[in-house]
Order: C-alpha cells, then structure tokens, then sequence
C-alpha cells in the first residue's frame, strides 16, 4: 500500500487541476465569459448579451474526435485467420466501445487527460469504465517513466445514503484501495484525515491478481510520465477575441439599427410659457418632419458598416485554424473548399496532428485491450487498434487506392477495414468470398471430369 503521505500529495495535486478541467469544459460548452468588457460595458449591455460567445473550442475538439475511431483489432503476424484479434473487436464491440468512443477521445482532446479503467463483472468477463481527466490523478514511476506506478481517483458520490460524500480510491499493481469520508461536504477534500476505509462491497482493500495498475491514461500531447495538454489552451484566449468582436458587431447594429437624420435650415421653436428651446424633430417610424422654412435640407447618416466586423471574425478563425491546425475551410465553412492535392496540403498539418494521436491512443489502448483479454484469461496477449483513415477522401479516391493495394496483394480483409467496413461486414464478406472460390472449383472439377478445359485454361 502506498503510505498515506504520497496519497496525500497525490489528492493536493489533482484539487490544484480542478480549476484548469472546469475551464476548458465550461468553453467547450460554450460558457465562456466575455473577458475584455469594461463595468461601463457590462452596465450597459452586461444582462442583453449575459451568454453570448461565438463558440469554436467545441469545434476545434470535435473536429479531431470525430476522425479518431477504431475500426478493428489486429494482432502481428497473426495470418489470414486472426483469432486474437477478432477476439479483441468482439470485446470491444460488447463493452460498447464502438459507441463510446468518442466520448473518451473527446474528453482527453478538451480536458488533456481521459482514463480507462479495466476490470472483471460478476460473471468474469472484462469491464471498460472511461473517466474524466478531472477524477484521476496517475503518478508514474521514477525508474520507469512510462510506466504506471499507482492512480487515484477522487469523487463526490452523487446519490444515495451517502450522497454529498468523497470517495478516494487508490489503484496499485497488487491491491486496489478504498475510502470514503466521514461527513457530507460540498468543498473539495484536502486531507485523508476526514477519510475511513469504506467497507461496503467487499472492503476496504481488493486484491488486484493481475500484477499491473488497471487504469490506463490517455493524455493529449502528454510528455512521459507526465499528464496531458488541452487542445483549448492555446485556443482560449483567441476564443474570448472572437466574442469580444461579435460583442462589438451586436452593439455597433444596436446603435445604427434606426436611421440616424439631420435638418439644417430650420428655425428652432420656443415653448411660449417657459421660453425654453423644445424638441423638433423626434425620429420614429410614425413620424414625419415638416417645416415652414423654404430652405431648411434633411439627410440621413450612411449606416455604419458592418462587414469590418465579420472580417474581424474571420481573421479569429483564421488564427484559431494557425494554432489548432484545424482546417480553416471547416471553421469558416464558406462552401468554397479545396479539392484534390489543395485539399491535401490544406489538410496535411491536420492530419498528422491526427496521425500522432493515434500512435498515441493506439498505445495506451492496446495496453489497456491486453489487460482486458487478460481479465477474460488470455495472458500476454499482444494486440493493436485498426484507425479510421486520418485523410480525407472522397468514396472514389479511396476505391481507386483499394484497387491499388489489391494489385500490390495486400490481403482483401485490411483493404476492407481501411475502407471502414465492420467485422460483422468482414465476415460475411469473406464468407461470400471463400464461398465463391468453392463454387469455382466444383465447376473445375466438373469441367475437368468432362474433359472439357475450363476457361482461361
């Protein structure tokens, strides 16, 4: 069992993160306050414009989630007949991974950090539970940077007896660790004195029979050892510009949304009983000026002009696209996009952002598959995600490079995942196609056993 000081140190570092994970949440969400308004500013037009923003984080993050999925499994050197492989796409599609999925790139693309964690259900089969980067807190060990010394997982128990509760639950190669704390508290735990071992469910400590942590953490853009980078870090604060300019946009159209008239020539009028100067000419729609003054000229003041502040939006999504390295063409969404090798050198940078998420991923996924078949008693099972295609292409571009390959013999299986197909689809395709070769053959042997040459022969 770690001693309680690391635990303790463990807790303090990952209340230190909470703010950090609530931010880029709340902006990914579009909760993003207007940051450069004055108090004159919020004031005046602080209630009419309290929830505006222009929201690009969640487009930023989603445009990476959504290139990112797993198609299959595939373990090295397995042959035509992958059997672990396909044992780890049956897994996968049980415990809904095809679905989730998103979910837990996405969580890890907006906060830095997403977890995994792996165990065995009542009836001893393999269990996936993803996690928020804001629950976990992993620590990585000194000689083996890469490798996962302990987790621990902090929590507020959302229902039940003990609802308003903390849970504190420690993950370690030989035992898994749980506590829970004395009183009911809507602050953030900040010591384990106000923690007792929490008893119910089969205790305190679980023996963990598998040798390794079972907690697997998917940190974006992490260094070794270390946890993960939002991919809204750096686009925040151009995300509070771009608002700060639609702020602009809506006032500047709030001010010249009536016509603004001048009159010159006329005289004024006098109120006969104060002899003060009173106001002739009140601009409204149910009004017209009129005067006795044969030389008196009306105008009108040019409407302002607001295209300067739809440049102004465009120049932030053109900054945002710089720093995210998504495509500009999907944020501005103009309908003039690229096509063919412009497409390619507009989208490269984009997709080797991608490429390098899914070595990434891919690593820690097939760590996390490895325990999950070890769970259901395949030990030292070695096997790695198919990935969705990161380019685009169009359905002909791809058929054409699934004809390549063919010709260069690459197996009709993987150009079948590449081209995104299911395993239920691979299999009844390769059935189809096994039962085709039979049928071709019977119709050799017929031929043969009726002397006549088959065709082609």
């Amino acid at each position: 069992m770690i001693p309680n000081a690391d635990a303790a140190d463990a807790l303090a570092t990952l209340k230190s993160r909470q703010r950090d994970y609530r931010t880029f949440a709340d902006y990914a969400a579009g909760k993003q306050p207007l940051s450069f308004s004055t108090d004159q500013w919020q004031t005046a037009f602080g209630s009419l414009f309290k929830r505006l923003s222009y929201n690009r984080c969640r487009a930023v993050v989603d445009a990476f989630a959504n290139r990112l999925a797993v198609t299959g499994w595939e373990s090295p050197d397995a042959g035509e007949t992958d059997a672990l492989g396909a044992a780890a796409m049956a897994l996968w599609e049980r415990t809904r991974m095809v679905r989730r999925q998103g979910e837990l790139f996405a969580e890890s693309l907006r906060s830095g950090d997403a977890y995994l964690i792996v165990s065995a259900d009542d009836a001893g089969l393999a269990r996936i539970d993803i996690n928020r980067g804001h629950l976990i807190h992993p620590v990585y060990a000194d000689d083996e940077p890469e490798k996962l010394a302990y987790a621990v997982k902090v929590w507020q128990i959302p229902y039940g007896a003990d609802r308003g509760k903390w849970r504190i639950t420690t993950y370690e190669p030989d035992v898994t660790t749980r506590l829970i704390s004395r009183a009911k508290s809507d602050t953030y735990p900040e010591k384990l004195t106000a923690f007792v071992p929490y008893t119910d469910d089969g205790g305190a400590e679980i023996e963990n029979t598998y040798g390794e942590v079972p907690v697997f953490h998917l940190g974006n853009n992490a260094d070794t050892g270390c946890t993960g980078t939002s991919e809204l870090v750096d686009v925040i604060p151009l995300q509070d510009g771009l608002n700060k300019s639609v702020a602009d946009m809506l006032i500047a159209g709030e001010y010249v949304a009536f016509p603004q008239r001048w009159v010159v020539g006329a005289a004024p009028t006098t109120n006969p009983y104060t002899n003060e100067e009173e106001e002739q000419f009140k601009a409204a729609v149910d009004r017209v000026w009129g005067v006795s003054e044969p030389d008196a000229k009306f105008g009108q003041f040019d409407p302002a002009d607001m295209t300067q502040y739809t440049n102004a939006q465009d120049s932030w999504d053109l900054k945002i696209s710089r720093v995210s390295m998504v495509p500009v063409h999907w944020l501005s969404m103009t309908g003039d996009f690229p096509s063919g090798e412009a497409l390619k050198t507009a989208e490269g940078p984009f997709v080797a952002k991608l490429k390098d998420r899914q070595t990434s991923f891919g690593d820690t996924l097939a760590d996390a598959m490895a325990f999950a078949l070890k769970v259901e008693g395949t030990a030292e099972a070695v096997v790695t995600p198919i990935w969705q295609a990161a380019e685009s292409r169009s359905e002909t571009e791809a058929l054409n490079q699934a004809l390549q390959k063919k010709a260069l013999g690459v197996p009709d299986e993987q150009i079948w995942a590449e081209l995104s197909y299911s395993a239920d689809e691979i299999a009844q395709f390769t059935a189809a196609k096994q039962e085709a070769q039979q049928r071709q053959q019977e119709m050799f042997a017929q031929s043969f056993d009726r002397g006549q040459a088959p065709i082609g022969g």
